[in-house]
């Protein structure tokens, strides 16, 4: 792999970057592309011509120098691949004698420095790299990818954020309670209507039974009455539990709705008012006396006479 480089491309690497400059020193040289992931031995080979190149233009080496200075280490590396480090040093005596003849003295020692302080100390290195070949890790799985079918895009297209749909998931939930909870007061104030209805059969009856048997007198009127009061009041009494019950089942069911955290993106969380409305006041019209009407209806009197007498 020669490389063969011009002082015009020398001079379009050295003025881009890093790496648009060894994309372009890659194109000079004829290579092909590679990827520098699976290919690290070609990427390595690159980067050591590209640093080959910046050194000597950064030491102000004239362009046909700097083309020679690459060349010189392509030279290098391809012929010291599977040698040891004495025969390479031979090989670099050899050759240096018109590398050292084109760069003159100070520019000949600058990059001999260069290449001891690199090449030459990474030697081994250089050797694994170049004389071992890389596992090749190539993946090959099959992987099935699977669409969606066209049927689930309104699904999706009505689909909701997660924390969204948990709040509505956790809302409905306190909701649903809500409703049954509903349910077993509607069956108990049955039940309770029931034996209300009863009672009042049995009372009925009973005062019955006891007429066709003796008359009435104050004693069994009274012992029927407190019968009567005390079957009311057990009912009043029930009822009044039961109310207070629904109250407190209300207000806890409230309170864990409002508990609920709440997504910022669907607004403020909806409020319970715990006070009953006070009734709007109907204000109540005052009846007019007789003199006021008498009053009203005489001073209509005199405005339609006074009326007649200008016409």
């Amino acid at each position: 792999m020669a490389a063969v480089l011009s002082t015009t491309a020398a001079q379009h690497v050295a003025s881009l970057s890093k790496e648009q400059g060894k994309q372009c020193l890659l194109k000079h040289l004829g290579w092909k592309p590679f990827d520098a992931e699976m290919a690290m031995r070609d990427d390595i080979h690159l980067d050591f011509l590209y640093e080959c190149l910046m050194f000597t233009v950064e030491k102000g080496f004239p362009w046909e120098q700097v083309c020679a200075a690459v060349d010189f280490s392509e030279t290098l590396l391809q012929e010291s691949i599977g040698k040891s480090l004495p025969e390479t040093l031979e090989i670099f005596k050899q050759k240096s004698e018109d590398l050292g003849f084109i760069l003159a003295a100070r520019n000949y020692k600058i990059y001999a420095e260069h290449v001891f302080l690199t090449f030459m100390r990474h030697y081994n290195l250089f050797q694994f790299v170049f004389t071992n070949n890389r596992e090749s890790q190539n993946p090959n799985v099959k992987l099935e990818i699977l669409t969606p079918p066209s049927s689930c895009s309104e699904a999706l297209n009505a689909a909701k954020e997660k924390r969204i749909w948990e709040y509505n998931h956790k809302y409905e939930a306190v909701e649903q309670k809500e409703r049954e909870c509903a349910e077993k007061r509607a069956a108990k104030r049955d039940m309770q209507a029931t034996e209300a209805s009863q009672q009042k059969e049995q009372v009925i009856k009973k005062i019955s039974e006891n007429q066709q048997q003796q008359p009435l007198n104050k004693e069994k009127v009274g012992e029927i009455i407190r019968e009567v009061l005390q079957a009311h009041t057990s009912a009043m009494v029930e009822k009044i539990k039961t109310n207070i019950n629904d109250m407190r089942e209300d207000l806890e069911l409230k309170l864990e709705k409002t508990s609920i955290p709440r997504p910022p993106n669907m607004g403020q969380p909806p409020r319970f008012n715990t006070k009953p409305k006070t009734p709007a006041v109907t204000p109540v019209k005052k009846p007019k006396s007789p003199k006021a009407e008498r009053k009203k209806s005489s001073a209509g009197s005199s405005r339609s006479r006074s009326r007649a007498s200008k016409s």
